[in-house]
């Protein structure tokens, strides 16, 4: 679940809607939407499990006619979006803005179309997380028990760190997420960013997102490997600090067996 000072929603959402991205064109397995399972296409079934959720209307987000007319073809209702979207949440962002141009829906549960056998109840519990109103969005996630699946790109994963910043102990390989918003100064992002180099601090990750869904405003999310104790990092965290206007620690949590490999590989 994510935080923020400045959340999009704070109250409870009363007014949901459901939306499922759709396109035919998948890497992995294309026509996956249409594929059928009992004589019914995937996405129909996701749709009746999205429906039986109960929580709100239920729409899929098409970029090809030939979705729409499968789910239309059962009573459920569909919105074309562009088939060259990169993401679903890309498509949702078009449907949602087709759909609810004056805003009536306060919150949006985005339901992946290739979940035939997804629990309704689990759309539920997605939807309970936002009660909390300091919480923007809520992310099912389930502990990977296969070795395998760790390091399969096709399987996505989560961070999801330890609340008190004292775990796990300092000394033990670590990694600290965090997220941070730069002042709007010249090389604000070169300036932030140069304590890490400077206290040789290793990033693994850096991501930045649009706030707001404009580009006056950007918020970036980091890996580090590190300790937020550890002297380098603290020093790191305070340049950083001062050249934002926000930096927000996620987690801090025990680097997996395979980051540490990896590390020690790499010399690091």
């Amino acid at each position: 679940m994510g935080r923020n000072s400045n959340p999009v929603t704070r109250t409870a959402p009363e007014n949901p809607i459901i939306l499922i991205p759709a396109r035919l064109a998948a890497a992995r397995l294309p026509g996956k939407p249409l594929a059928e399972i009992a004589g019914v296409p995937m996405i129909v079934h996701v749709w009746r499990r999205a429906v039986a959720a109960g929580i709100g209307p239920v729409v899929v987000a098409c970029g090809d006619p030939a979705i729409a007319d499968a789910v239309e073809a059962v009573g459920g209702r569909a919105v074309m979006t562009d088939p060259g979207h990169p993401t679903g949440s890309d498509r949702i962002h078009e449907a949602i803005t087709h759909l609810d141009p004056k805003r009536a829906f306060d919150a949006v549960i985005n339901v992946q179309g290739d979940l035939p056998l997804l629990d309704p109840a689990a759309v539920r519990v997605a939807f309970d997380g936002l009660a909390d109103p300091d919480t923007d969005f809520a992310t099912l996630a389930a502990v990977i028990e296969e070795e395998a699946a760790l390091t399969d790109t096709s399987v996505n994963k989560v961070v999801a760190g330890f609340a008190d910043p004292t775990r796990p102990a300092r000394g033990m390989p670590t990694v600290t997420t965090f997220l941070f918003r730069v002042r709007n100064v010249p090389a604000a992002l070169y300036k932030a960013l140069g304590g890490f180099a400077s206290n040789g601090v290793n990033m693994t990750k850096l991501e930045s997102y649009m706030v707001g869904g404009a580009f006056a405003a950007t918020q970036f999310y980091a890996d580090v490997e590190a300790h937020p104790e550890d002297r380098p990092l603290a020093l790191a965290l305070e340049e950083l600090t001062f050249f934002s206007r926000e930096v927000k620690i996620l987690g801090v949590y025990p680097a997996h067996p395979l980051r540490i490999a990896a590390s020690a590989r790499n010399g690091n």
